[in-house]
């Protein structure tokens, strides 16, 4: 199959254009910002942090880890 075929199968997701992790942040209640925010400054795993972001029913965070992590260096540190 060709690559034309291959990329007109795939629903592409969404780049992290804009920061969005920010705007994700931005629809978190205040106690769970502070909880983000908290988890960060502790020194813990970005890793764990993007697993359980990413896993939520209700609101997920929808960046790849590297996403996540350029969020953590651009806009946390």
């Amino acid at each position: 199959m060709s690559l034309a075929n291959r990329l007109d199968a795939v629903i592409p997701t969404l780049s992290n254009k804009g920061c969005r992790t920010c705007a994700w942040l931005k629809t978190l209640s205040p106690k769970d910002v502070e909880a983000f925010q908290n988890w960060l400054t502790s020194g813990r795993s970005v890793t764990q942090l993007w697993e359980v972001a990413t896993s939520s029913t209700d609101n997920p965070l929808r960046v790849s880890i590297t996403g996540l992590r350029h969020h953590v260096r651009a806009h946390h540190l």
